[in-house]
């Protein structure tokens, strides 16, 4: 949902806006997303979109850096054996790599489209 809304926000910025606004994707799920597989996912929704994953050591080291969190927990129901709980936050970050504001869900992709501008 959040990639979607995203999207959404991303068709309202200018040439010279989306010059300068990246999207990064973060999966968890370690176990089952490979790198490639997320970037592609990532694209599906809005062409420059970056997807990432990687391993739990790398995974963590990043969702450490956002003091987010996430969980994976046994579950026979679902296909896969497990389910994952994490952050729904969309983080922003300036050109140093510090975060200067976050929007946690529910959202909207008006909100997001605000926010990238008044941040630019």
């Amino acid at each position: 949902m959040s990639l979607s809304v995203a999207a959404q926000a991303f068709l309202k910025l200018s040439e010279e806006q989306l010059k300068q606004t990246q999207l990064l994707f973060l999966s968890v799920d370690y176990q089952n997303d490979k790198p490639d597989d997320v970037a592609d996912y990532a694209t599906q929704f809005f062409k420059e979109f970056v997807g990432l994953s990687g391993t739990k050591q790398q995974i963590d080291f990043v969702v450490n850096l956002f003091g987010a969190s996430y969980l994976m927990e046994k579950n026979p129901k679902s296909y896969i054996g497990y389910s994952i709980a994490h952050t729904d936050k969309i983080f922003f970050l300036n050109e140093k790599g510090e975060i200067i504001k976050s929007i946690a869900n529910p959202r909207s992709d008006e909100q997001i489209y605000q926010s990238i501008k008044e941040l630019l």
